[in-house]
């Protein structure tokens, strides 16, 4: 018994130090890359249905191609290329792109200031054995994100992301997320994902709940 109990103190030491030194190598991996470049250009196709919240009419279907300069640390830059309104084709300029502030990085230099990460499992992600870390801000505002990343332990690549801000903008009711990414010299860009936004701006625009589902053409960093 005293053998079996001090086999599984060793087996729990040397877990919680593995789990451990995966964070710290996904820091180590990470930081230099939000150094080195100023974000991620990318073009993505849209496809989006937005209902009515109290009877889940259908308000409008659109879908778009867009450009998105994703600056780490501010506020993203997005124009549309092509947009398609309830099967028509309308000017680019009637896109709608709601550019907000970037969550703060998880795995950049202050990562640490705004997040304590703990590791919460692991979870088969598009047959990809991962670990699941949960993301907790240390405060709560509308630049922390709150929810839970997958990283391929063996490759030490974020393979998707699931989540909200853990403080939502004052124009939205709800907003969360499900995104998929790529590898970029070893840094994880969007492949694919959906999106769930509940907007409401009074006078401006009415109450609605968009699903989208995106799907990333190219990425590359500037």
């Amino acid at each position: 018994m005293k053998k079996i109990l001090f086999l599984s103190i060793i087996f729990l030491s040397f877990s919680l130090y593995g789990d451990s030194s995966l964070i710290e190598k996904l820091y180590q991996k990470m930081v230099p890359v939000y150094e080195k470049y100023e974000g991620v250009l990318s073009v993505r196709d849209i496809t989006a249905v937005s209902r009515d919240p109290e009877n889940g009419e259908v308000l409008k279907r659109f879908e778009a191609r867009i450009e998105r300069r994703d600056h780490f640390y501010k506020t993203p830059q997005i124009k549309a290329l092509k947009y398609v309104e309830n099967g028509k084709e309308r000017r680019t300029s009637r896109y709608d792109t709601r550019e907000i502030e970037p969550l703060h990085p998880v795995f950049d230099k202050n990562g640490k200031v705004h997040y304590d990460l703990k590791i919460a499992g692991s979870e088969t992600v598009s047959g990809r054995k991962c670990v699941k870390i949960e993301v907790i801000p240390k405060s709560e505002t509308t630049r922390h994100f709150k929810g839970h990343i997958f990283v391929d332990p063996e490759k030490l690549e974020i393979v998707r992301m699931t989540g909200s801000p853990a403080k939502l903008h004052w124009a939205m009711l709800h907003f969360s997320f499900d995104y998929h990414f790529d590898s970029l010299e070893g840094f994880p860009v969007l492949s694919r994902g959906t999106v769930k936004a509940r907007v409401r701006v009074p006078l401006i625009i009415s109450d609605n709940i968009t699903d989208y589902t995106l799907k990333a053409v190219s990425n590359r960093f500037y």
